[in-house]
């Protein structure tokens, strides 16, 4: 994986990442997920407690359940993609570091774990797994912690390059 991120690390590419990411910001998100005054989205949480889960899930009618299923196992299968080697070609751009590159890499796995969790969840409704609810939750935030860190990272990585340059002018 560190060569496919060093020899595809662009700012070109970053910025096509990036605009594939606004795109389902925009238009593919707001096109597929669930509506309606209960269609609350359980993976844009940071956490939530194993019985909170069910009862959205519960408010949730046939049609917004699979609505959300062919969302985490379409969309959210390529989004979490997109926003992993964007951070991580930025990460590689700006530390030159290949193994800090692939700190992205950790959100991606908390997130396909977190959509696992969910999908299975929704598929075997009315049946409630309480420990899979929590254990969903346990990779919601842990998701959330490092889309963080590895925002910061980035953000860090972004300053130093610009003091850098200042100080070359």
């Amino acid at each position: 994986m560190n060569h496919f991120i060093q020899r595809y690390a662009s700012w070109k590419n970053v910025l096509i990442l990036l605009v594939i990411m606004l795109c389902f910001y925009f238009v593919f998100f707001p096109l597929m997920l669930p509506k309606g005054e209960h269609a609350v989205m359980l993976d844009t949480q940071i956490g939530y407690h194993a019985g909170d889960v069910y009862a959205v899930i519960g408010n949730y009618s046939d049609a917004m359940r699979q609505r959300y299923i062919l969302s985490e196992i379409t969309l959210d299968l390529v989004f979490p993609l997109v926003y992993t080697f964007m951070f991580a070609f930025m990460i590689q751009l700006l530390y030159r570091r290949g193994r800090l590159a692939l700190f992205p890499f950790t959100a991606l796995i908390a997130d396909l774990l977190e959509n696992t969790g969910l999908v299975t969840m929704m598929v075997l409704w009315p049946e409630k797994l309480l420990w899979l609810a929590a254990a969903t939750s346990f990779f919601s935030a842990l998701k959330w912690i490092l889309v963080l860190a590895s925002s910061l990272i980035t953000a860090a990585g972004i300053v130093v390059y610009m003091k850098k340059r200042s100080n070359k002018m």
